[in-house]
This record gives C-alpha cells, sequence and structure tokens, in this order.
C-alpha cells in the first residue's frame, strides 16, 4: 500500500484525505459532493439520512459562515423528520433557529436558491407553531438549485 504525502490529513474518519490547505480541488469536489448528497436527500423526504450527510460537512467545517449555514441545514432536516413524526415542539423550535443560519449560505452559495428556501421555511413558521400539520410531507419546501443558461 502507498504512503500517502506527510502533508495529508485525515479531516473525517470514513470520509476523504484533504491536504491541510482548504483550497485544493480534491476537497472543495469532495465537499460539493456532500452538499449535494445532503441536498438530493432531503429533497426526497429522507430528512434524518440528510442531516446526517451534512453533520459530516459541519463537522470538518472551519469557516465560521460555512459552518452556521450547515448547521442550519442540519436543523430544518430535524424540523421536518419533527414534523412528519407529527412532534410538534421539536419542528417549531428547530425550524426557528434554523432559518437565520442558513441566510448566512445566501452569498457562499450562489448556485442555491437559498433566499427562496428561507422564505419557504419562514411561511411555515406559523403552521409548525400552531401544530395544525395543514401541509403535507409531499410539499415541504426543497432546496432548488440556481441555474444558468447560456
Amino acid at each position: 500500500m502507498a504512503e500517502l504525502p506527510k502533508d495529508f490529513t485525515i479531516r473525517r474518519p470514513g470520509f476523504f484525505f484533504e491536504e491541510k490547505r482548504k483550497d485544493t480541488m480534491n476537497v472543495v469536489q469532495g465537499d460539493i459532493d456532500a452538499l449535494e448528497k445532503g441536498i438530493s436527500l432531503f429533497n426526497g423526504g429522507k430528512y434524518f439520512d440528510a442531516h446526517e450527510a451534512w453533520e459530516s460537512l459541519w463537522l470538518g467545517e472551519h469557516d465560521a459562515d460555512e459552518k452556521r449555514f450547515l448547521q442550519g441545514l442540519i436543523m430544518a432536516a430535524g424540523s421536518f423528520q419533527h414534523y412528519v413524526r407529527q412532534e410538534c415542539a421539536g419542528a417549531s423550535a428547530l425550524l426557528a433557529k434554523s432559518i437565520p443560519m442558513i441566510q448566512a449560505g445566501v452569498k457562499a452559495h450562489p448556485n442555491l436558491r437559498v433566499s427562496e428556501f428561507v422564505q419557504a421555511l419562514d411561511g411555515l413558521k406559523e403552521d409548525f407553531d400552531r401544530c395544525s400539520y395543514t401541509v403535507s410531507a409531499e410539499v415541504l419546501p426543497k432546496i432548488a438549485r440556481m441555474y444558468v443558461y447560456c
């Protein structure tokens, strides 16, 4: 088995290797893949699995704004998980906490429609606070991408 260069370190157990410098292409691609995996799981209604995918990124993140953004996504996934289980207190509390945290990602993630997602989450607060469960799980907000056509 080949040895790794001395300037490599394990970022997350069982995840991938990264150079100590954050600006390498492999690290960026690995982070994008994990973020996209979480988004795909979230949009597919697999909120716990999305939470797990994003948590691996969050644990290794050093940038405060990005860490806050990821924590917000994790909280939104937790909120939706509680909502589909009709666990009102958890759904409402996590939703309220997630909104300002996700807002931190607007500029850092121009390829995602973060503002629209935050607005959709904000629109759920009253329903979640009342525990009315009038929004079906199938129509809970999704994380959309920004597409630029040339």
